[in-house]
Parts: structure tokens; C-alpha cells; sequence
């Protein structure tokens, strides 16, 4: 068991003549609070107490430092040095699989997206998920609210999406994740998410230690070999086909918004520059070139990424005060050819003992970021990007490479036989992946300051206030560079350049038509230049709590803790925009914007500026009391008292109290248990209580906004005119959760072997949401609190050391956890389309994020699919525009029920290998695909075709559809082929089992020993190999994703997979 008091007998003799009170005794011990005591004459007893830090004997809350033994809630810490990955940039991808109750997934690995994670799973339906950041006592608040979906979309807003990208992860101390409404308590009304409270490291008393650290971190392109793509011969077959069956020809590549080899060829054809008619061995040859081309996009587009990390940090000091300092830089030289990172950042952390009772720890961070990667668009359609009719995020201009790679015809060539770029169509212009990335950028820059103060005064040895004053500013500018002669700027004006055919013109959806126009000719707004955009977010933050902290002791069986303090909150956010056409890039950098632009904006009211603010305001008070009987009985209660601005006008809705009761009983210190040697610990807690969130409550006052008022037909009468943006919502208050927790801690064999486990019930409550109003104040669909929800569950860890022999050790750490949620009186539904979607839908007695699908009845004699329908009848056509869900079947969950880790740790004379394991389980993916009834000969191809459905007959053996016919198209029913189609990629057939294991982290490192160190002025070295997303151990359905990661989401934008990353470490302390 753990040493937490000792004493020391110094016995002194007075030899001089100088008084004994001029002199102190500096008395310290490892793992113990160091004491400067009077000499005096005599014996001298010393009572020395552990230093809980150090022996991790206490809980920290951000709000206090609790004694674990008088802790009644559930919580877990884990040491930095423990769990980091080397190469990974964002601490909180650390967690994943290390801590029992939270799951961890990973839809980008972009630098800057974050993870989504949940603590014991969702408890919110639209609202925010995340747990709650503090960082040394204060909240770190997001800069930019992005929400649960939002995350998935790979719109440029999740480029600043985590609030602790800006963290260098060596200066860290530990994380403690408090999961239970215990352990959240005296976070009240925002952390119905759980909470993660983050320690960065201190200075310590004694000299100034020096040490430096690096890792270098190598990522390897993607193959083909991973996905089902087809190669260019096999591709090339099949655009053949499409020739022959009249979806590709002279006529119709002309008005085609992009093309590949066969398009170009009959796009040279019409040009007149290839002979149709007369020689037919020039148009084999043409299409011979690209039959053979069977271009490796990953190849053309990626590189072997390198991602250099190093930090200088100094720490030391005396006994009024101490002193940690770092430096740090991160530069990533990227993983493709477009994306690029450099990351500093600044620590400055001092404590200072003014007297014996008071003390002040100033800190200050500094973080930078410079980053750039390919040119993308927001998405479109509904506010998550995701259209109702197809059920998947879209975005006008998509210059992804990832997405590129795995949708793009390997029969389209990035080069010429001269080694030239070669040019196909795209968006009715000249297009080329690797001019466009040159040419089509996005910047971001990130600048994060913050200033914190903690002044703690002792009033009496029990009796302590406290306080701390925090001050950060944020500002990101994300701005979008489009050079004039890129492929999106041409875009803007393909069919009005001189020479451009007039079909291109009247189909080009870019351009516009003036109204009242009797011409019927469509305009440019883009007629010359590019386009600057820029979007601006800053954040102004003030965080301040004063604290009156009572530990009084009776004797040695009574221990009391309470805890008064205040907290008060100011967050200003504001937002900028603006949208420059006419930018002349490579022309003197002048802009000459066009009056066709200008003109546009007017007739639809919109504008090339604007400015948004918001400010949100939080004041809460809190009452946390604990009182413990010979350290067997413990007793805890809280109450906190929470109000915001962004809620309702009364102040039942504005205001709100939550609560907790919890207590421990520690059976081991029973005299019945006391004498059972193989018993080391057995716990017992029960906690019940109130937390709360604000959900997705952004404000509940009417909001009206001013723009310029659309006249399509006479714009030079355009005015100021003030819509409704949002209804007012005076009764919407707080999601609100109560929860049960019951659990046991168990050590046995000196806590070789130890075991945590938690079960808990939540039920919440006035959880917020939009729902469709009457539509009488302007607005048909308004903010509320729609929907209830109950959760359960449980978390096991185990951490265990099986062998200890002659200086080898083996450690084991396994978590488990489970949980389920089910929605009650749910009164709104969404569409049908977003339930079949990759991204689900809340579903009435079901999970947060279900999916639904058509039910698959194979193929009919035309290869055209089929489905059951609510009578179990097979038809063709299916209505997915409605929220009547009888024609389609439940699937399950999209988010994993089950998260699972497993470490194991072995030791031996300063040589560590570690090896972890992750697993999430219990869910579904849809399946990309990409199924049509015609293709466009630019596009990548599953290789799945192969087995389509060719002559009648084939229903009968495989269920890939047919190639359809164009003119067989035209004489029937479309609509039902079409959708037909579209059904086919949400049906029951493409929905996969998303369960996994996979090798997440496989590390060997190597300390000196000091004996080898003792001649030397160094305190430390240490080198290390570590490989991460090693392997995909086992996949549910390995068949069906092929080599799609589970966790990864196909949105395209600024997404991008995770992938394996190789890793050196080295550090050396003097």
C-alpha cells in the first residue's frame, strides 16, 4: 500500500553560538511534501505527508484537489507520459481506448478537425456532445460551436473544430476524466457530457532542469490495394459499354459537365481535330492510351508525409518559488501535395510563495498556426450538407485529394505522352487535379493567447481562499485563394468565353439569367479574375471563480470538506466575412470586381460582406459538502446554482439548480475484512443527482436580421429590409439529465490485481431541438425542448501486473464499456432520405443516430433492382421525400454501443514495450458505392461491376445491376429507374457491420541508465520507435467496406482517413 505518512526524528546539537531561529532544516523525501523546519536543541519530531500529486492519491477536479480517499464519484486519470502517441498532434485522440466509458471516433485526421468523443455515450440529441474541457481550473471554451453532425461534414469550419489543437502535448502533466454527476458536480449546468480536466506540468524546487525532446513521425501514401476500384482496362470496358448503349456521344458530351477519355474524344471529334468517319484505327489508338494509362492517383497526389515535433522546456526553483517554461514547434511537410503545418507554441508557468500563507501561480500560453491544404467548398443543402434526394453531403467544388483518388477514372491521365499536365473536363472547364491544387488554396491561420492567475491564501491551516482569473483571445482567419486560371474560376464563366459553345452556356447552372431578360443569354458574375474569401472568427473569453475551501478534522476519525465559490463567465464571439470576385492573382494582385457580381447580390439580396456577434454570459454558485468517518463512511453532496442568456426570459427557464448526493463505504477498513491479506481494497459508491447542458441553445429571443431586399426586376430599387431569423422561445430551458451510479473498486495481492466497475441510469429530459411551428410568426420551424431520453450502462477496468521477477514487470490495462440510449416523446421526425443517409436520424424508442434502409428484393429482368415495400410486394419505386417510414426497415445503430481497450506493458531494465489495442462494436456503416443506371466516363468504378447484371437471366445470380440503356431509359418510366437506383445504395444489402479491433499503438523505448549518466552533466535519455493504426486486426465486414476504415467519414472537403504513421522519440534531460 501506498506511504502517505511517515516520521522523522532529527536529533540536534548546539555546537556555535548562533541562534538556533536564524537556522532551518530542509527536510525531503521521495514522494513526500518537503518541509523547512526551525533547528532548535533537542529532538525534533517531523511529521512528513505524502504529496498527493505525486502519488496520485488525489482526484483534481479543476475546482479542488480531493483526498481519493474521501472521492465518491467515478473517475479515471491517466498520465501523459502513459498514453501518448508519437506523430499525433491533438491530445484528446490519446484517449482512445485507454479509459473505460469514453469513446473515441475519428472521422478526419486533418490537423486542426477534432474527434468526436462521449463520455458514457450521447445525452443530447442535436445539442453539443463534447465533453467539457478545463484546463489548470478553467474552461476552455470552443472558439467556433461546431456541432456533433458538423464534425462528419468536412466543411472549413471543423478546421478549427478542436479546442486543444492548440496544446503541446509535452506539456501536459495528466488528464482526469470525471464521468459520473458526482464527479461533475460543481460543474452543474455544463457537464451533462462528462468532464476532462487537463494538469500541464510545474516547475519543481531544486536546480534548473533543461530537456528536450523530438519525434518525427513518417506516413506512407495509400494504395490501391486497399479499395475496390477497378483498374483503367476494366474501366475502359465499361465506358465502352456506355458508348454503346447511347449515353456517350458527340451530342451529349457537349452539354456534359465533365467528361474523360471518351468525352474528350468526341469533344475532338466535334472540334474537328479527330476523324469520326474515315479512321477508325486514330480512335483506337486515342482510347488505346488511356486502356493502358491505369494512372496510381494516391501515387500522383501523395507523398510520404513527415511531421516533425520539438519542444525545449526548463523547470526549477527554490522554496518561494518555481518556474516552467517551454517552446514548441510542429511542422508537418504533409501527407499530400496540397496540405501543409507549422504549429508554435509558448508556455510560461510560475508559482510564487509571497508569505507562508500566500501564494499566486501565473501562466501564460501563446499558440500559433499556419496551415494549408486543397481548395474546398462548403457543403450545400440542408444546414448539416446533406441533400434529401441522395442522402449525402455535396459541395459545388470538391478538390479533395483523398476523395480524387477513390472517385476518379484511373483511365484519366495526370500527364501526357510529353510529360505535360493533361486536361479533361470538370465543372464545364478544363480540369487537372495537380494544376488545380496549385492554383486553388486554402489558408488557415489560428492565434491563441491566453493569461491565467491563481491566488490561494491560507486563513488557517484548514481555512483557504482561492480564486483565478483567466483571460484568452482567439482569432482564426480561413480564407479561400482561387487564382483566376483555375478550374473553379473558369467555371464561373464557361459558355461566355469567346469560342464556347452555347449548349455549355444554357446548361452551365453557374451562370445566371438577368430577370426580365427576353433573350433567355445567361451572364458571368465571374466574367475576369478569381476569388478571395476570407472568414474571420475571434473570441474574447473571461473566466473568474473565488473559492472558500473548509477541511476541518476532528480527532482521527471525523474529516469534513466543503467548498463555497462563485463563477462567472463573459464570451464574445464575432464572425467576418467577405467574398472578393475579380482578384487578379497573377496580375499585380488588383482586384476588379465585375458589375454582373454586383448585380447578382442585389437581385437576391445577398451580400459580398457581413459581420455576425454573439455574446454569451454565465454566472453560477456553488455549495460542495463532505464528511468522512475514519475514512470507512463517506458522505458528499453539491448544489450549484447555474444561469445563461442564451435561455428563456423567466427565470425558471434562465436559472437553474442542480444537485448530487453520494456516498463511499470502504468494507476493507471493516474489522471483518482488516485481516484477509489477499483483500486489498473493496469500495462500494452510490451517487444520485441533477446535471444539465445547454444543448444546441444558441439564443431564445426573437432575432431579426437586416439584408438588402431582393428585386429581381428592378435591382436599382433594392433597400434595407429587416426577416425574421429566428422565433422567440421564452419557455426553452436547459437539457436536463438525473443519473444513478453504483459502483465498486476492488484491489487484491497488494492492488497487483484491481478492478473498477460502474452501472448507471440517466434519464433526460427538455433535451433541444428544432420542430416545425404553425408558421404564424414568419418561421416554420423553431428551437425547443422536444424530446426525452434514457440511457444505461456499464464500465469495467482492469488493471493488473501478472509477473514481477528479477527486474522484469508486466503490466495489463483493459477497459470495457456499454451503453445504450433510447429517445422518448420525440415530436419531430426528419425526412426519410437523411434516415437512409449515412448520418442517420434520432429515432423514437431508438438511439441518437439510427439508420433505416429499403428492404432489397434483387434484380428484375432488366437488371433494374427491386424492393419490398410496406406490403411486401417488390416494385421499383419507393418514396424517400416523406417522413412515413412504413416502406422502410430499422437497421441500427450508427454510433458504436460497446468501446473497448486493451494495454499490455512490458518492462525490463529501462527497456518498455507497449503494445495497445482498440475496439469499438454494436454498430452499422453504409457503404460507399457509387451504383448507377449510367456513368459518367470520369468516374472511379467499384469493382463490383463485374458482376453486373448483363443479359436476361443474370438476376438469377448476382445482385449488381445493369448498365441501362439510354433510348429503353427514354421510353419508360425514368423517374422509377432513377430511383430505382438511388434505393439500391440505401438498401439493406449496402449496410455493413462496422465492429473492429484494431492495433492502435505498438511502442519499444529505451532509457539510459543513470549508473551509465552519473559521469555525465545529463539528467536523461530516452529514444523510441512507435508504430500507430497499425492494423485492422479484425473487421466485421471485410467483405462489404473493403478497405474503407470504419471510423472514417466519406464527406469529402477538408476530410481525410486516418493511416499509419511510423515514429522516433527522443528526449534528453541536463
Amino acid at each position: 500500500r501506498l506511504l502517505t505518512k511517515m516520521y522523522i526524528f532529527v536529533y540536534c546539537i548546539k555546537k556555535d553560538k548562533t541562534p538556533s531561529s536564524s537556522r532551518t532544516l530542509l527536510v525531503s523525501y521521495i514522494g513526500m511534501k518537503s518541509q523547512e523546519i526551525p533547528i532548535k536543541a533537542g529532538v525534533i519530531k517531523i511529521a512528513m505527508k505524502s504529496d498527493a500529486e505525486v502519488l496520485d492519491e488525489v482526484v483534481v477536479t479543476g475546482y479542488q484537489k480531493i483526498d481519493r480517499k474521501l472521492f465518491t464519484g467515478a473517475a479515471s486519470r491517466v498520465k501523459m507520459d502513459d498514453i501518448k502517441l508519437g506523430g499525433e498532434s491533438d491530445i484528446s485522440k490519446f484517449l482512445e481506448g485507454q479509459v473505460a466509458g469514453v469513446s473515441i471516433q475519428t472521422p478526419s485526421s486533418t490537423f486542426g478537425t477534432a474527434p468526436k468523443i462521449r463520455v458514457r455515450g450521447a445525452s443530447s440529441i442535436y445539442g453539443n456532445q463534447k465533453p467539457l474541457w478545463v484546463v489548470d481550473g478553467v474552461v476552455l471554451e470552443d472558439a467556433v460551436e461546431v456541432s456533433i453532425d458538423q464534425l462528419n461534414s468536412g466543411d472549413l469550419s471543423t478546421l478549427v473544430s478542436s479546442g486543444v489543437a492548440g496544446l503541446n502535448s509535452d506539456d501536459i502533466e495528466s488528464m482526469q476524466i470525471l464521468k459520473d454527476v458526482s464527479a461533475t458536480a460543481l460543474y452543474g449546468a455544463r457537464a451533462m457530457n462528462g468532464v476532462i480536466v487537463v494538469t500541464t506540468k510545474k516547475g519543481r524546487s531544486g536546480k534548473i532542469n533543461v530537456n528536450y525532446s523530438t519525434n518525427i513521425a513518417i506516413r506512407p501514401r495509400p494504395t490501391y490495394d486497399d479499395y475496390n476500384i477497378l483498374n483503367s482496362r476494366d474501366q475502359m470496358s465499361i465506358n465502352r459499354e456506355l458508348y454503346e448503349k447511347g449515353w456517350t456521344n458527340v451530342a451529349k458530351t457537349q452539354f456534359a459537365s465533365a467528361h474523360g477519355p471518351y468525352g474528350k474524344m468526341f469533344d475532338l471529334i466535334a472540334k474537328g481535330e479527330l476523324n469520326w468517319v474515315d479512321n477508325t484505327d486514330q480512335l483506337n489508338d486515342f482510347l488505346r492510351k488511356y486502356e493502358i494509362a491505369n494512372t496510381d492517383w494516391f501515387d500522383a497526389l501523395f507523398q510520404t508525409g513527415v511531421q516533425q515535433q520539438h519542444t525545449v522546456s526548463f523547470s526549477g526553483g527554490g522554496e518561494k518559488s518555481t518556474i516552467y517554461a517551454s517552446i514548441g514547434y510542429l511542422h508537418d511537410n504533409g501527407w499530400t501535395i496540397s496540405d501543409k503545418v507549422n504549429r508554435y507554441t509558448a508556455l510560461l508557468k510560475g508559482t510564487f510563495n509571497i508569505t507562508k500563507r500566500f501564494s499566486i501561480t501565473t501562466q501564460a500560453n501563446l499558440s500559433y498556426r499556419d496551415q494549408k491544404l486543397s481548395g474546398v467548398s462548403d457543403s450545400k443543402n440542408d444546414a448539416d450538407g446533406v441533400n434529401r434526394w441522395t442522402g449525402r453531403i455535396e459541395r459545388n467544388f470538391d478538390n479533395n485529394p483523398f476523395l480524387y483518388a477513390l472517385t476518379t477514372s484511373r483511365g484519366i491521365r495526370a500527364y501526357d505522352e510529353s510529360g505535360n499536365l493533361e486536361y479533361f473536363r470538370r465543372n464545364y472547364a478544363d480540369y487537372n487535379i495537380i494544376d488545380e491544387l496549385s492554383k486553388n488554396i486554402t489558408g488557415v491561420t489560428v492565434r491563441d493567447m491566453s493569461f491565467l492567475a491563481d491566488l490561494k491564501y491560507d486563513i488557517l491551516p484548514n481555512l483557504t481562499v482561492s480564486g483565478k482569473i483567466s483571460a484568452r483571445y482567439f482569432q482564426s482567419e480561413t480564407s479561400r485563394t482561387i487564382h483566376e486560371n483555375s478550374n473553379e474560376a473558369n467555371s464561373y464563366r464557361a459558355g461566355t468565353m469567346p469560342g464556347d459553345s452555347e449548349v455549355v452556356r444554357d446548361a452551365n447552372d453557374l451562370l445566371y439569367e438577368k430577370p426580365g431578360s427576353t433573350t433567355g443569354i445567361k451572364y458571368s458574375i465571374l466574367p475576369e479574375g478569381g476569388i478571395y474569401s476570407v472568414i474571420n472568427d475571434i473570441m474574447s473569453n473571461y473566466y473568474m471563480t473565488a473559492n472558500i475551501n473548509w477541511n476541518p478534522r476532528i480527532g482521527d476519525d471525523h474529516m469534513f470538506t466543503s467548498l463555497f465559490g462563485t463563477e462567472v463567465r463573459y464570451v464574445d464571439r464575432e464572425r467576418n466575412f467577405s467574398d472578393g470576385y475579380g482578384h487578379f492573382f497573377d496580375g499585380g494582385n488588383v482586384s476588379k470586381p465585375s458589375p454582373n457580381y454586383i448585380e447578382y447580390l442585389s437581385m437576391n439580396g445577398k451580400s459580398y460582406f457581413g459581420k455576425e456577434a454573439t455574446h454569451d454570459r454565465f454566472a453560477a454558485f456553488f455549495l460542495n459538502y463532505g464528511y468522512s468517518y475514519q475514512g470507512k463512511y463517506t458522505f458528499n453532496g453539491t448544489v450549484r446554482y447555474d444561469g445563461s442568456n442564451r435561455l428563456g426570459k423567466s427565470r425558471t427557464a434562465r436559472w437553474l439548480p442542480t444537485w448530487n448526493l453520494s456516498g463511499k463505504w470502504a468494507m476493507k477498513e471493516e474489522n471483518f475484512l482488516k485481516d484477509i491479506e489477499w483483500l486489498s481494497t473493496l469500495n462500494l459508491r452510490a451517487t444520485y443527482g441533477l446535471n444539465a447542458s445547454l444543448g444546441n441553445a444558441s439564443n431564445s429571443t426573437l432575432v431579426a436580421r437586416s439584408q438588402a431586399s431582393s428585386r429581381p426586376f428592378n435591382p436599382d430599387l433594392s433597400e434595407l429590409e429587416i426577416y425574421i431569423s429566428q422565433l422567440e422561445n421564452s419557455d426553452l430551458t436547459w437539457e436536463k439529465q438525473y443519473e444513478l451510479n453504483l459502483g465498486a473498486d476492488i484491489g487484491f495481492f497488494d492492488n497487483r490485481l484491481n478492478l473498477e466497475f460502474n452501472y448507471y441510469r440517466r434519464r433526460g429530459f427538455d433535451l433541444i431541438g428544432d420542430y416545425q411551428s404553425n408558421g404564424v410568426g414568419g418561421q416554420s420551424v423553431k428551437i425547443g425542448n422536444i424530446a426525452d431520453m434514457n440511457s444505461h450502462g456499464f464500465e469495467v477496468a482492469i488493471n493488473a501486473t501478472p509477473l514481477i521477477i528479477d527486474g522484469f514487470r508486466w503490466n495489463i490495462n483493459l477497459n470495457y464499456s456499454y451503453h445504450k440510449n433510447t429517445i422518448k416523446n420525440l415530436i419531430t421526425n426528419d425526412w426519410v432520405s437523411k434516415a437512409v443517409s449515412s448520418y442517420g436520424v434520432p429515432v423514437e424508442n431508438g438511439p441518437v443516430r439510427g439508420i433505416y434502409s429499403s428492404r432489397f428484393a434483387g434484380l428484375d429482368n432488366q437488371g433494374v433492382p427491386l424492393f419490398y415495400n410496406r406490403n411486401n410486394e417488390k416494385v421499383r419505386y419507393l418514396n424517400v421525400q416523406t417522413d412515413d417510414f412504413s416502406d422502410f426497415v430499422y437497421s441500427g445503430n450508427l454510433e458504436p454501443t460497446t468501446d473497448a481497450g486493451m494495454q499490455h506493458t512490458f518492462s525490463y531494465k529501462g527497456i518498455t514495450l507497449s503494445a495497445l489495442f482498440t475496439g469499438q462494436f454494436g454498430h452499422k456503416k453504409r457503404v460507399m458505392q457509387n451504383f448507377s443506371y449510367q456513368y459518367n466516363d470520369s468516374q472511379a468504378l467499384t469493382s463490383h461491376l463485374k458482376n453486373r447484371w448483363r443479359v436476361a437471366g443474370d438476376e438469377n445470380v448476382t445482385n449488381i445491376p445493369a448498365i441501362q440503356d439510354a433510348d429503353m431509359m427514354n421510353k419508360n418510366n425514368a423517374t422509377d429507374i432513377r430511383t430505382a437506383y438511388q434505393l439500391y445504395g440505401m438498401s439493406d444489402l449496402w449496410l455493413a457491420n462496422a465492429s473492429f479491433i484494431r492495433l492502435k499503438n505498438l511502442s519499444i523505448n529505451y532509457s539510459l541508465p543513470q549508473k551509465w549518466l552519473k559521469a555525465t552533466k545529463l539528467n536523461n535519455i530516452n529514444i523510441g520507435l512507435q508504430a500507430t493504426n497499425l492494423a485492422l486486426l479484425w473487421l466485421a465486414d471485410r467483405e462489404k467496406l473493403g478497405g474503407e476504415d470504419p471510423e472514417f467519414s466519406w464527406s469529402g472537403g477538408t476530410s481525410m482517413p486516418i493511416s499509419r504513421q511510423y515514429t522516433m522519440t527522443f528526449s534528453i534531460g541536463f
